[in-house]
């Protein structure tokens, strides 16, 4: 679900701003933060990427905000994707 959700922000961030201020995947690469535990995408978004992202809008706090909605939506359309392709396999299961 991670990737899936970097993927459509990063669609997002080169729309908004350009390819170089795309987000690399080593955000999710933290042994001490399972990417399945409850709250990781929120700790990562808290700790590492919206800091990230105060600095790219830095003096736009509505671009920030916005940055921070398209997140959410990203994480939304992701968790879809991610159970319809689960809802998929379940059916083509024998």
């Amino acid at each position: 679900m991670a990737a899936v959700a970097l993927d459509k922000f990063n669609q997002w961030l080169r729309a908004r701003l350009s390819p170089e201020h795309e987000l690399g995947h080593s955000f999710f690469l933290n042994l001490g933060l399972p990417l399945d535990g409850p709250g990781a995408l929120a700790s990562i978004w808290q700790l590492d990427l919206r800091p990230l992202l105060e600095e790219y809008f830095f003096g736009d706090r509505e671009g920030l905000e916005s940055a921070e909605a398209e997140w959410r939506r990203a994480l939304l359309e992701a968790e879809d994707e991610t159970q319809e392709d689960g809802d998929e396999a379940t059916l083509a299961s024998p």
